[in-house]
């Protein structure tokens, strides 16, 4: 094992989503430095770096990633994810739309997008967006929550139950 980047990165990875916080980050750069050329660690990676809070770095190493294996759709979503999480809306929207002109249908560059609209106050493009998403994905009741808190705040309610109803259909 000491010898493969994949073995590293997905030890990284499993403990990251399984919560456990030691030796992450270690594992991951193990994996950079036997193969810096495997882009799925380095994608793994920057999603890392972008829970611990660490934005640019994060945006960084997933582009990385990208530059490796440009025709990767969860990649270049995951890219979109980032800028998000940075609170770059604008560029999580062009890192969205950059991904849905790969794959017209991959359903999570819709959720990003939708959700970066929400950020931006755009509520039509966000409806839009995670109707979109929500046919090829099932809706979260946490992100329905937001987006009926959001547009009730703005007092959006006819708009709201619109989008709702079409939800159901």
């Amino acid at each position: 094992m000491n010898r493969l980047a994949e073995a590293h990165a997905a030890l990284a990875a499993i403990r990251f989503y399984g919560l456990e916080r030691s030796g992450i980050e270690s594992e991951f750069l193990k994996s950079i430095a036997l193969n810096p050329g495997y882009a799925q660690g380095l994608h793994w990676y920057g999603l890392y770096l972008a829970a611990q809070g660490r934005k640019q770095d994060s945006i960084t190493e997933i582009k990385l990633a990208r530059e490796i294996d440009p025709r990767s759709l969860i990649i270049n979503a995951n890219i979109a994810w980032c800028y998000y999480l940075a609170g770059d809306y604008d560029k999580a929207v062009e890192s969205a739309k950059e991904t849905l002109r790969l794959d017209p249908s991959f359903g999570v560059a819709y959720g990003y997008l939708g959700q970066a609209y929400l950020e931006k106050g755009q509520f039509m493009e966000a409806i839009d967006a995670g109707g979109i998403s929500f046919r090829w994905r099932p809706a979260t009741p946490r992100g329905g929550r937001s987006l009926r808190q959001r547009m009730a705040a703005r007092g959006e309610k006819r708009k709201r139950k619109r989008y709702f109803r079409t939800l159901r259909n």
